[in-house]
């Protein structure tokens, strides 16, 4: 009887061993995220962290893109991973050129927006556009943008641009390598515009962390930093009056030199 008793005590503990090592697997195979700052043990509560998913290629599509990571939400956030080119934007503007959501290459899986311009060689063509752009009208103090850019091609363009009434900041490369801050103020003939320089040298086909932050009432200045690096810091603006009017946000190949020459755009955050 002794004997009997062990071999079924030994039957029900192998079956629970297995029930175990079944949920172990199980919870191996889970997706985690554990969000940044939790101290009460609900979640999400901040950017999300992917820990030891497992799961392959198929299954990591179900990730959170990264504009769902944004805490809090900003005012834009276009990471171009989803099915509408337009989602964030109010519209978009194309002159001898394309926009495209293209998974040939991108900062954060599975797209990227390819922005491509043609021009035949400067021959009286149109001059290229190819950009997206978000509308608003708010009072605006300071801006934050950030954006990953992987120009590809040699020609000088407009990547970036933000405006409010007649003031607008716009990031752009030149063909010989110098980077700028285009700042243009308000006046009777529309003001000269200022640039800001700035030297990053850029190699076509790379990709690029792009950071501008502006000061626009007290002490107006700019900062840009490429890859974690300071490049432009505190530049004083020519800017003497708070900025007032409607604003928009400009995206793409706002302005290009005559040639071919496209740019890939991807994890766009604007705060205003």
């Amino acid at each position: 009887m002794a004997g009997a008793s062990n071999r079924g005590r030994a039957a029900r503990l192998l079956a629970a061993s297995g029930v175990l090592f079944g949920i172990a697997l199980l919870v191996s195979r889970c997706m985690v995220h554990i969000g940044a700052g939790c101290t009460d043990g609900s979640m999400p509560c901040g950017p999300s962290t992917l820990i030891d998913s497992g799961l392959d290629g198929a299954d990591a599509g179900d990730a959170a893109r990264f504009c769902e990571s944004q805490i809090p939400t900003p005012f834009l956030c276009a990471d171009f991973d989803g099915t509408d080119l337009l989602e964030g934007w109010t519209g978009q503007t194309t002159s001898a050129g394309s926009l495209v959501e293209d998974d040939a290459g991108f900062k954060s899986p599975p797209a990227s927006l390819l922005a491509a311009a043609i021009r035949d060689g400067g021959n009286g063509g149109p001059l290229p556009t190819a950009l997206l752009y978000k509308s608003f009208t708010r009072t605006v103090t300071s801006v934050h943008l950030e954006l990953d850019v992987q120009p590809n091609g040699s020609t000088t363009e407009e990547y970036a641009s933000v405006q409010i009434g007649a003031f607008a900041l716009t990031l752009g490369i030149e063909m010989n390598g110098l980077h700028f801050v285009e700042e243009k103020v308000p006046g009777a003939d529309g003001g000269p515009p200022k640039l800001h320089p700035f030297t990053s040298p850029f190699v076509s086909g790379t990709w690029y962390h792009v950071v501008l932050d502006a000061t626009l009432t007290g002490t107006r200045m700019v900062d840009v930093h490429v890859n974690g690096v300071h490049v432009l810091a505190a530049d004083p603006l020519v800017l003497s009056t708070d900025p007032v009017g409607a604003g928009t946000f400009r995206c793409g190949l706002l302005f290009v030199e005559p040639g071919a020459f496209s740019t890939r755009f991807d994890n766009v955050v604007l705060n205003l």
